[in-house]
């Protein structure tokens, strides 16, 4: 009975002193974005809004994914703020705007550009 007990020990503890394996992570690095220099004022407009022929399929996807509440409202709002803390530290830019887009309001983009509120 011992040396069965001893045998089954010596399994447990061998079969469990197995050698890590490595897991690779591949991460994309975004593309260098080129601006003209004759831009000096910038609009970052959050366009992540959902629209309201969408309404349905953004819960289903919340309920599939296991999503947190707010949880897209607060990316898309560490994106923009990153990305205008990010133009602001250039000192290339006199002004840079941000705001929320309405979703699904087509060409509200352009008339930042056309009014005179941005040039890109």
């Amino acid at each position: 009975m011992k040396i069965c007990m001893a045998i089954l020990l010596a399994a447990v503890i061998f079969s469990s002193c197995r050698s890590t394996n490595l897991v690779y992570l591949s991460v994309l690095e975004p593309a260098p974005v080129t601006i003209s220099p004759d831009i000096k004022t910038v609009a970052v407009i959050n366009r992540s809004g959902v629209s309201k022929q969408n309404e349905i399929a953004d819960a289903i996807d919340k309920v599939m994914t296991m999503e947190g509440p707010g949880l897209d409202k607060a990316g898309a709002e560490a994106s923009v703020t990153g990305l205008t803390d990010e133009l602001a530290r250039n000192n290339r830019f006199t002004a840079i705007r941000s705001s929320a887009a309405r979703p699904g309001a087509p060409g509200q983009y352009a008339n930042a550009c056309k009014n005179g509120l941005a040039d890109l």
